[in-house]
């Protein structure tokens, strides 16, 4: 930094840095207060600036992952700061969703339903499975309405 007047700055007079006090309001994030020298200051803004660089006494916390039933976290990295989450996919039968490049995907069901008027059983199928009951209609008639 330059200095003023071209050189060393000439004083009148040398005040110790122990001697300059501090008169303004709570700085709690590096936790100067009103009253302290210009010394203890300076010895903690120091202290607070080495927490950032690793030289200062403070441990850094690491992150800790906390999975659920569907999402997975797995951290890495310094501090485990690196942070990456895997969708839980069930590999029970009949699930029919997917991870696929753009996004998870949920297929279709596929269902048909179909009536044997001779015997009367009403099948429903979803997916394969079959699910079928008899069915009294009793007078039932059947009307086709179209073009």
């Amino acid at each position: 930094m330059a200095q003023p007047c071209g050189g060393a700055p000439k004083c009148i007079f040398n005040q110790p840095s122990s001697c300059v006090f501090y008169e303004g309001e709570l700085l709690a994030t590096i936790g100067i207060n009103t009253g302290d020298n210009l010394t203890t200051i300076l010895d903690k803004i120091d202290d607070f600036l080495q927490d950032f660089d690793g030289g200062g006494s403070t441990a850094e916390t690491p992150n800790n992952a906390l999975d659920t039933n569907s999402i997975d976290i797995v951290l890495s990295g310094t501090s485990n700061r690196t942070i990456s989450a895997n969708l839980k996919i069930s590999p029970n039968t009949g699930n029919k969703l997917s991870i696929l490049s753009n996004g998870v995907f949920a297929a279709p069901a596929t269902s048909s339903v179909s009536y044997n008027s001779s015997t009367g059983v009403l099948t429903i199928t979803v997916d394969g499975v079959a699910s079928s009951q008899t069915l009294s209609l009793g007078n039932y008639s059947e009307t086709v309405y179209g073009s």
